[in-house]
């Protein structure tokens, strides 16, 4: 999951500017993780229940159960 970001993704919160968290690490349990949009948790339904981090650079994807990073898509 590295490709261009996805529509539904660049909007809402401001981007975190101080996490620098990659795939397989873990980021704080403190911060606001954002809902994956319905259209894209409906057409892949394997990241249906991950949410996500917008970074400047990039947006991470996480198991909120944990609070991994089991993706990234790259602006």
């Amino acid at each position: 999951m590295t490709q261009g970001a996805e529509p539904g993704l660049s909007g809402g919160a401001e981007p975190i500017s101080n996490i620098t968290a990659k795939p397989s690490e873990q980021v704080p349990a403190t911060l606001a993780l954002q809902e994956l949009p319905p259209e894209m948790a409906a057409s892949m339904p394997s990241v249906a229940d991950y949410k996500f981090l917008r970074l400047q650079d990039k947006i991470l994807v996480v198991n909120p159960r944990e609070s991994i990073v089991v993706g990234e898509i790259t602006k």
